[in-house]
């Protein structure tokens, strides 16, 4: 709780920012171009943090795994996530599905994963 009420106060301190920055480039009008380019890193920075306390992501807890690229015919090579259903034999996994598709991945796909 107490990670996810400071954020609420990052968040908020941006959106204020990003407030001050408009009435700034309205004064300024054309001498506003790195005023701009604040403004839309701070409105990512919020995408970020927004998508982050969404999905109970904080950079402590996980780790980011690159699917490798030196697969049989490299960028074509595609990788498929199993549920094994704790059966042995190979033959009787199925694909995992989330949303009704089935979850597959390639070498420009990152996993992210909670830390044990």
């Amino acid at each position: 709780m107490k990670k996810e009420k400071s954020l609420n106060l990052v968040v908020e301190f941006l959106n204020k920012e990003i407030k001050r920055l408009d009435e700034e480039i309205k004064v300024e009008e054309g001498n506003s171009a790195d005023k701009i380019d604040l403004k839309s890193q701070m409105i990512a920075a919020i995408k970020n943090l927004d998508f982050c306390s969404e999905h109970g992501l904080n950079a402590a807890q996980i780790e980011v795994i690159k699917i490798p690229e030196d697969g049989s015919d490299s960028y074509f090579t595609e990788y498929v996530m199993v549920d094994e259903q704790e059966l042995n034999n190979i033959s009787e996994w199925a694909v995992a599905r989330n949303g009704g598709k089935e979850i597959r991945l390639n070498c420009f796909d990152l996993i992210i994963r909670k830390k044990d």
